[in-house]
């Protein structure tokens, strides 16, 4: 999903910025997530940089309803600790781990895009079993 929104966004140039460090706390709220069941694992901004917000208003909880996809839903304890373990409490605990990331980011290829070329005599659609 994560790819899919990065392609989508390039298209049309849109810039896009893949965060790995956020308070963890304030996200759940705002995405209405139980961190006992699910957790967010990239925020993607999308749009221009150094535009500084207002205040953001306070959270209210969605409270909204929601189905199950299956019959019965996996609990993985080492995936929940390890999430646990490494979520950040603020925005300034998350800080640093935005700092690191920029810091590492290796410079753009100067190179030219290679061009892809669609495969000759083969249909995407036609290889697809209908449903």
């Amino acid at each position: 999903m994560l790819a899919n929104l990065l392609v989508v966004a390039a298209a049309p140039e849109l810039p896009a910025k893949v965060v790995l460090g956020w308070a963890d706390e304030p996200v759940n709220r705002l995405l209405d997530i139980d961190p006992l069941r699910e957790a967010a694992v990239a925020l993607v901004p999308l749009g221009l940089s150094g535009i500084v917000p207002a205040q953001a208003p306070p959270i209210e909880p969605l409270d909204l309803p929601t189905l199950p996809l299956s019959a019965c839903e996996v609990s993985y304890q080492a995936i929940r600790q390890m999430h646990a373990a490494a979520s950040l409490g603020s925005g300034a605990e998350a800080a640093p781990c935005r700092t690191r990331s920029a810091e590492s980011r290796r410079p753009r290829s100067t190179s030219e895009p290679v061009p892809l070329r669609p495969v000759q005599g083969r249909s995407c659609r036609a290889s697809r079993s209908s449903p």
